[in-house]
């Protein structure tokens, strides 16, 4: 049942009288009533359902969707990644869910607890579908990838971050994690732990974003440390933390800004580094592309400007995790 159908159920019976009325001088009395019933309860729901098909359908056509890829939105609530992590007056789920957990437990309240625990899980569940779904197996169907049995092992979520864990038994034992921070305003992707991925051979990894920011920030090198704030990014170039440079990622061209112990040394440059994700565009026609050339067994373009996404880790660090 559509919004309106819900709004005019309880002014039924004055509706139904007033079509039913003129219409049953004309066709009859069952017929009438029969007509108004149909006016009523089923031609808004009918409405409903065509506006929502054709509107669906209208973003499937190659002239009618967008340019570059677009956030999906998946679950029940129907919001993005970033919107079950950032609070909003639709969006923050995840960070809602928990504060209402919290007071429920303060007050000693099973039922609630027990409630919101339930709401989460089927949070995780949805989670799981939507990365099975577009993840999941999109790899398993890549001929090039030559592997079939990738799987979402286990969804774990906290107040402001989602954490993924994919296995892949064919490749090696080892869980790949891909996670997803809220911090201080800004959504965090990152793979803090690699797994099986570092066992895959090279045409077989995937461009999958703390990778792209730590890159942009010391090349192929250990970065220096560093933190996320609302202010932007903080870099601490020194040995220790007396200097810090702060980057403003809301701006164009993104240039430090030094606070502390006046710093002689270089500081690296992230206007122009490709440091933000977001502002990488990916076209449909790329994504596409891509997809075909896998399906040949043709070794793929890149379809991001910029360093990968997913380094290989030196030799030294890949002999520890072997």
């Amino acid at each position: 049942m559509t919004v309106a159908a819900k709004i005019i159920l309880p002014f039924s019976e004055p509706i139904v009288s007033a079509i039913s009325g003129p219409a049953s001088r004309i066709m009859g009395t069952t017929l009438g009533v029969s007509f108004a019933a149909f006016t009523l309860f089923v031609l808004p729901g009918l409405a409903g359902f065509l506006v929502w098909e054709f509107k669906e359908n209208w973003r499937l056509y190659r002239k009618t969707r967008p340019t570059t890829l677009r956030e999906v939105s998946f679950g029940h609530p129907g919001e993005t990644m970033v919107g079950f992590l950032k609070p909003g007056f639709h969006s923050g789920t995840i960070p809602k869910r928990f504060t209402k957990l919290r007071r429920a437990a303060w007050k000693a309240d099973e039922r609630a607890v027990a409630r919101h625990r339930e709401a989460l899980h089927h949070v995780e569940d949805a989670i799981r579908t939507f990365v099975d779904r577009e993840l999941v197996s999109m790899l398993n169907a890549a001929p090039a990838f030559r592997i079939a049995d990738v799987a979402v092992a286990h969804v774990a979520i906290g107040s402001n971050r989602v954490h993924i864990d994919l296995a892949c038994p064919s490749v090696g034992p080892g869980l790949a994690r891909i996670a997803f921070e809220q911090q201080s305003g800004w959504t965090v992707a990152s793979i803090p732990e690699r797994g099986w991925i570092d066992r895959l051979a090279d045409d077989q990894r995937v461009d999958l974003v703390r990778e792209q920011l730590e890159h942009a920030i010391a090349g192929d090198h250990a970065p220096p440390p560093y933190d996320i704030s609302d202010e932007g990014l903080v870099v601490w170039p020194g040995n220790g933390y007396q200097t810090e440079a702060v980057y403003d990622l809301r701006a164009a061209q993104p240039a430090p800004s030094l606070r502390g112990t006046p710093w002689t040394g270089e500081l690296p440059p992230l206007a122009g580094c490709h440091a933000l994700y977001r502002r990488e565009p990916l076209s449909w026609t790329a994504w596409t592309a891509v997809w075909e050339q896998l399906a040949r067994g043709e070794p793929p373009t890149p379809i991001l400007a910029g360093p990968s996404l997913l380094h290989r880790p030196a030799p030294h660090a890949a002999a520890l995790a072997g």
